[in-house]
């Protein structure tokens, strides 16, 4: 659907984090203690996502000849990119195959599982609340903003592209780990994962 290709993941992630944090309050339970138990599943469900990627051809990469590239089908949505871009012509009238790309989708369902690895290593370690939720907010978002440099864009104009990489990855890489400074070194009232303040 066309109509809701400008849609990011993090415009989710903060729509849902927002409708939680008042749901919690509201309720009176302890917050940190619930986003930490929630950044793992948010992390099972964004690599659940990528596999819808993967399958449905979205979100894909720019061309490469790494070992791993893959090869998207002929007439989908990355060889229609390269296409338009220039980036392939015609053979015999007839489009040239496509060039093989990054598998981003496959690099975001990693990261994404990588992060969700973070947290529960932290909730296992019985760090401070809030702690493994902001060390998966600041993996995932260190590691997107690396995976951004191998993705195609099409159809985004280029300030659309750089609020939607650098800017948006970059606040939330500068959010997630000044809450980590926080917690680990000005924040006294919740020392283990069993306070919660």
């Amino acid at each position: 659907n066309a109509g809701f290709g400008a849609f990011t993941l993090y415009g989710g992630l903060i729509l849902g984090a927002g409708a939680i944090l008042l749901l919690i309050k509201a309720l009176r339970l302890p917050a940190r203690r619930y986003f930490d138990a929630i950044a793992p599943l948010c992390g099972l469900s964004i690599a659940v996502m990528r596999i819808g990627c993967i399958t449905a051809g979205c979100c894909f990469g720019i061309p490469t000849q790494l070992p791993w590239a893959i090869t998207p089908p002929y007439g989908g949505a990355a060889h229609s990119f390269q296409l338009a871009t220039g980036q392939i012509g015609t053979v015999f009238g007839l489009p040239a195959p496509p060039l093989p790309i990054h598998p981003t989708q496959a690099y975001e369902l990693i990261a994404a599982l990588l992060a969700a690895a973070v947290a529960v290593v932290l909730i296992k370690k019985r760090a401070k609340n809030g702690v493994p939720a902001a060390a998966f907010g600041l993996t995932l978002s260190a590691l997107r903003l690396v995976i951004f440099f191998f993705r195609a864009f099409p159809d985004e104009t280029e300030l659309s592209i750089l609020f939607r990489g650098p800017v948006l990855f970059g606040v939330s890489v500068v959010f997630f780990a000044g809450i980590l400074v926080w917690l680990l070194k000005y924040d006294k009232n919740s020392p283990l994962k069993t306070n919660e303040t």
